[in-house]
C-alpha cells in the first residue's frame, strides 16, 4: 500500500466519524456548516424507491424461507400521504441512520478496521492525527433495528414510534398510532418505549 492509499483509507474514516453526532459538542461537523452534501442513489427518479407506485399503494413481498414468502401491506399514513412527504420522511430516516452510524462501510468494520490499523501504521508518523493507534478505539457501524430497546439488547440503533423519528412521522402523517409492522425475525416492532429510540 503506497502512502497516499493509506492516507486517503484514514481521510474516509475521519469523513465517517465526523458524520456522528454527539461526539462533539463546541464544534459542528461538514455537514452542519455545509461543507458536506448528501444525496441518496435510488432514492427519486422513475426506478426509484419513490417512483415505485406499486410499493406505495399495495405492498410488497419478503422471502421468509426458501419456498415461501410474506406479503408486508404498506400502511395507510404512507399510502395516503403525498410523495413529497414520503420523499422527506426517507431522506430524515436515511440521514438519521448515517448520522448514527448505522452504515455499511469497510473503515466502520471492526474486521476491516484490524487490517486499516495494520495497514497504515507503518506509513503514517505517530502522533499525528493520521496515526491510527489500535481498531478498539476506532468508531464502529451499528445495525438499526425497527423496534424499541428491550432489555436485552446491548447494541444497536434503535427506530420507534416513540423516539424522535416516529414522533415526527406520526405528527406529520395525522395518526396518533404506528402501523405494526411484521418482518420475518422481527417479534415486536414500535413495541414499548425505551431511552435511547429514534
Amino acid at each position: 500500500m503506497k502512502l497516499s492509499d493509506a492516507l486517503r483509507r484514514v481521510i474516509d474514516y475521519y469523513l465517517y466519524r465526523d458524520l456522528q453526532r454527539g461526539w462533539r459538542v463546541t464544534a459542528p461537523n461538514l455537514e452542519d456548516v455545509g461543507l458536506l452534501a448528501f444525496d441518496y442513489e435510488g432514492l427519486k427518479g422513475e426506478e426509484s424507491l419513490l417512483g415505485e407506485t406499486a410499493l406505495w399503494e399495495a405492498g410488497f413481498s419478503v422471502r421468509v424461507d426458501r419456498d415461501s414468502e410474506q406479503f408486508i401491506e404498506t400502511p395507510a399514513p404512507l399510502r395516503l400521504c403525498p410523495p413529497e412527504l414520503r420523499e422527506e420522511l426517507l431522506r430524515t430516516l436515511l440521514d438519521i441512520l448515517r448520522r448514527s452510524l448505522a452504515i455499511k462501510v469497510d473503515v466502520l468494520d471492526p474486521q476491516k478496521q484490524l487490517d486499516l490499523v495494520e495497514q497504515t501504521k507503518p506509513r503514517l508518523l505517530e502522533d499525528t492525527v493520521w496515526y491510527l493507534e489500535d481498531a478498539r478505539e476506532l468508531a464502529k457501524s451499528v445495525v438499526a433495528c425497527p423496534h424499541s430497546r428491550h432489555q436485552q439488547d446491548r447494541t444497536g440503533f434503535f427506530v420507534s414510534s416513540y423516539g424522535a423519528y416516529g414522533r415526527r412521522v406520526v405528527a406529520l402523517t395525522s395518526v396518533n398510532y404506528f402501523h405494526a409492522v411484521t418482518l420475518p425475525g422481527v417479534q415486536t416492532p414500535f413495541a414499548r418505549a425505551h431511552d435511547g429510540d429514534q
